[in-house]
């Protein structure tokens, strides 16, 4: 607070919000509470190890609010802070910032509880102190302890004279350095007394600084110090003694630094400390912090169910809420901790987003996974099936394989393959597997039939098939020919019969007859006389008896695995 020199001027408040916004103290003809630094002090070599108990209060409007730094406060144990209730006394989001050698850095951490002195107000000097609980454990290397009652009395009557100001406020020339400083002051109460008249409150304040005979003015506090301690050391232990709480309107004029006095708000801030944990539980004044982030478990495949852990937060997440969404619209596509995985989450990101509620807001944690993408066949390629030639005769028996082609994304992934035919209509399962026998039954009855396979490459998000065809078939009859070269007529001559076939695999076998009434085609007559078999025949007495009345006739026949075709031939 800062007080004008000599006169009672009407306490005008001020709020907390807007100091902040204004950065400026009060004006001095409009005394209240501001924000003080250590006027011509000293910069103290690495705070955040030296004296880590001396620690700085940020303040946001709202909880996304960027803090911005307003007081100084001293840390008197892992979870209690001490500074002046005008520091902490409104709205608003609050923080204490330690582990420090400069302002804008460190450990921020949100004030859970705050504990105003109850019968504080802002338009008086009085009771200018509170007691605030950070969210979480400080774990500074060392704490102030408190002045009691006693040093509070040895403080008033000079038997501790050595005072020692700490403050992270401006300096005399109205910087904010980012330093934290201090300063040596003395006990001030005759010049308290006569600066500030009844404003100063001997039983309940101390009044200190070091007044320079060249200038006039105090060694002090100024705008950003209030809150800040007022220690003596005894053996090396420091003890906060005083809370700086309010002085002049301009950091020059010549009046002394008014501390609460730490000493005589014993019992109170006894009682305060005990009060911190269930006021934090009554009335929370932090958002939650998370500790440890969330995770996703579970398998992305189709049809599995994802769990969302939400991760570790402070206790004052009273709920947690999920909502799941997908890249790349981000739209919402469920609620809950769990979501059931479908085909449409194939390549894309799901995430998981966690918010924290507490009393006063809620905090969001995201997490993701990325879901498989479904396997697709290489530009270009395609199935292609072998074992079937259209120049080359089937062979019964025979296998036709399914050769598939290069799947991308398709780790992990199975191939099935699944034999079909078709001649019109629907397609009609044959067998599964990537070959296939052809039996000779099987190719009779499959001639001129679409013989398909179609490959399926599928992983954890789903299937594509390809497929490709080939045409069995058409099993004609094997073509040949045959002819019989002239010889005499005579007992003992050799006739010999030739055949050909259109198919190089076929075999020729050969039968000889008489036939009374030569007619060509494929078969003998009725009134044929068989006489044997084989390329050649050699005639005989009664053949050649015969042949006057009757021809010399020759069947040549072609046989393959589907079928056959005979020729007769007769001699000339």
């Amino acid at each position: 607070m800062l007080i004008a020199r000599r006169h009672r001027p009407l306490l005008a408040a001020i709020t907390v919000a807007t100091v902040v916004a204004s950065g400026s103290p009060a004006s001095a003809m409009g005394p209240s509470h501001g924000r003080r630094h250590v006027i011509n002090g000293t910069v103290v070599s690495r705070p955040g190890t030296t004296v880590p108990w001396a620690v700085s209060i940020y303040y946001g409007a709202g909880s996304t609010s960027r803090p911005r730094f307003i007081c100084t406060a001293t840390a008197i144990g892992p979870l209690e802070v001490l500074t002046a209730a005008h520091c902490v006394d409104g709205p608003g989001f609050f923080y204490v910032v330690t582990n420090t050698d400069s302002l804008g850095r460190g450990r921020l951490v949100a004030l859970e509880a705050i504990d105003v002195n109850g019968t504080y107000r802002s338009t008086a000097t009085k009771d200018d102190v509170a007691i605030v609980r950070p969210l979480e454990r400080l774990n500074l290397t060392s704490y102030a302890k408190l002045g009691s009652p006693t040093m509070a009395a040895k403080v008033r009557s000079g038997a501790l004279p050595k005072l020692t100001l700490y403050g992270w406020g401006r300096t005399e020339t109205g910087e904010l350095t980012g330093h934290l400083r201090t300063a040596s002051l003395v006990r001030q109460t005759r010049a308290a007394q006569v600066e500030f008249e009844d404003w100063f409150v001997d039983s309940l304040m101390l009044a200190a600084g070091r007044y320079d005979p060249a200038t006039r003015l105090y060694h002090g506090a100024c705008h950003g110090d209030s809150g800040g301690p007022l220690v003596v050391h005894v053996l090396g232990v420091p003890y906060v003694v005083g809370v700086t709480s309010f002085g002049s309107a301009n950091c020059n004029l010549p009046t002394p630094t008014i501390f609460t006095s730490v000493g005589n708000y014993s019992t109170w801030i006894g009682t305060s400390r005990r009060n911190l944990p269930a006021l934090a539980q009554r009335s929370n004044r932090a958002v939650p912090i998370l500790r440890t982030a969330p995770a996703i478990v579970g398998t992305v495949a189709v049809g599995s169910t994802l769990t969302c852990g939400p991760g570790t937060w402070t206790a004052n997440a009273r709920e947690m809420t999920y909502n799941w969404t997908r890249s790349p619209t981000y739209v919402e596509i469920a609620r809950g901790p769990t979501y059931l995985v479908t085909a449409a989450d194939a390549g894309k990101k799901l995430m998981c987003n966690v918010s924290a509620v507490s009393d006063v807001g809620s905090t969001k944690a995201t997490t993701s996974v990325v879901a498989g993408v479904l396997p697709t066949a290489t530009f270009g390629q395609s199935v292609q099936i072998v074992g079937l030639s259209p120049s080359t005769d089937p062979v019964p028996d025979q296998l036709a394989t399914c050769v598939a082609p290069t799947f991308e994304y398709a780790d992990p992934a199975t191939l099935t393959y699944n034999w079909y035919t078709k001649l019109t209509g629907d397609r009609q399962l044959l067998q599964s597997g990537p070959t296939v026998l052809l039996t000779k039954e099987l190719m009779i009855a499959m001639q001129n039939f679409q013989l398909i396979c179609e490959v399926t490459a599928g992983n954890t998000m789903g299937s594509t098939a390809t497929t490709g065809y080939t045409v069995m078939p058409v099993l004609v009859p094997v073509m040949a020919t045959a002819s019989i070269a002239t010889v005499p007529i005579v007992t003992g001559s050799v006739a010999t019969c030739a055949g050909v076939s259109t198919s190089p695999t076929a075999t020729l076998a050969f039968e000889w007859a008489l036939e009374p009434a030569f007619a060509a085609g494929s078969a003998f007559s009725s009134g044929a006389t068989p006489l044997g078999t084989g390329p050649t025949y050699t005639l005989t007495d009664a053949d050649v008896v015969a042949l006057g009345a009757s021809r010399l006739a020759c069947r040549a026949t072609a046989t393959i695995w589907h079928s056959s075709f005979s020729t007769i031939a007769a001699m000339a």
